[in-house]
């Protein structure tokens, strides 16, 4: 985007204010404008996939509050950086990307997670 800004900004519009112009702040209109429409549908489904498997454990969880507890946060920390994404470019951050895939990780381990009854003890 910083590259090819310049380009495509209409001369009514200049001089430009001051400020940051490398990347537009909006990851959807980001990934649309740098990689394409598809890729933006291909991120879009992917985010729906994660929460309706999300979800679906939830559902499958009834009695177990840690794993429970692990899925309705990740749940919150995925729509609180979708929410903040419309104003800020916050997955294009590697603390910001790091922090929701590791969410993202945490989330499926939680659902997979299976509670057996007995420990197994090292002798």
């Amino acid at each position: 985007m910083k590259y090819q800004f310049d380009r495509w900004v209409p001369a009514s519009s200049l001089p430009l204010p001051v400020g940051y112009y490398g990347h537009l702040h909006n990851i959807y209109l980001q990934y649309a404008a740098e990689r394409g429409l598809p890729t933006l549908a291909i991120f879009l489904w992917l985010i729906v996939k994660i929460l309706w498997d999300f979800a679906r454990a939830l559902r499958r969880k009834q009695g177990d509050p840690d794993t429970r507890f692990v899925l309705h946060g990740a749940i919150a920390v995925i729509l609180a950086i979708l929410a903040e994404g419309v104003a800020e470019n916050n997955l294009g951050d590697s603390e910001v990307l790091t922090m929701f895939l590791a969410v993202v990780a945490f989330g499926y381990i939680a659902a997979e997670y299976k509670e057996y009854a007995t420990i197994p003890r090292i002798p």
